[in-house]
C-alpha cells in the first residue's frame, strides 16, 4: 500500500513545462521540501503550503485547517531561485516567488543570503521571463534572509 501511495505522489508532481527549456532553467524541484532552507523557510513564514498530491483548500469553502496554498514546481536559474504556487480562495490562481542571491560569491558561503525580489500573479512562465531578466516587484518591507 505504501508503494502505490508513493507511486501516485510520483504521478502528482508537475513535469517542467516547455518554457523552462526556453527560459534556461537549470535545476528544478519537486517539492517544497527539496528546496534551499532559507528560501523554504520564508515560503513558510507566509502561510502554510501543501507538497503535490496532498490536499488544500483550493476554494473559499473551507472544510478543515489544510494549507491553503499548494507547491507546484520550484527552480533555479544562475543566482535566481522561484517557488511557483497555486493559491486557494474565492478564485484559485497560480502565484511565482522569486528569490535572488545577494551576493554572486554566496554559493560558497555556508549561509547564503537570499531576497524576496518579487511575488508575480501572472502567468507563470511570464513571471519567470520578467524574474530571470531582473525584473521585480516590490515587497514591503523587503524580505532579506
Amino acid at each position: 500500500m505504501l508503494i502505490a501511495m508513493a507511486l501516485a505522489a510520483a504521478e502528482l508532481a508537475t513535469p517542467p513545462p516547455k518554457c523552462f527549456a526556453e527560459l534556461g532553467v537549470e535545476e528544478t524541484f519537486a517539492r517544497l521540501a527539496d528546496m534551499p532552507e532559507p528560501v523554504r523557510k520564508n515560503v513558510l513564514a507566509h502561510g502554510k503550503m501543501a507538497e503535490p498530491g496532498q490536499p488544500y483548500e483550493a476554494t473559499d469553502v473551507i472544510m478543515s485547517d489544510n494549507p491553503r496554498r499548494s507547491f507546484v514546481i520550484g527552480g533555479r536559474q544562475g543566482d535566481y531561485f522561484f517557488v511557483w504556487f497555486r493559491q486557494g480562495g474565492f478564485s484559485n490562481y497560480e502565484v511565482v516567488y522569486g528569490y535572488e542571491l545577494l551576493f554572486s560569491n554566496s554559493k560558497e558561503r555556508r549561509d547564503p543570503t537570499y531576497f524576496l525580489v518579487g511575488q508575480f500573479k501572472v502567468k507563470p512562465c511570464a513571471a519567470l521571463a520578467a524574474l530571470f531578466q531582473g525584473v521585480g516587484t516590490y515587497v514591503e518591507p523587503p524580505d532579506q534572509f
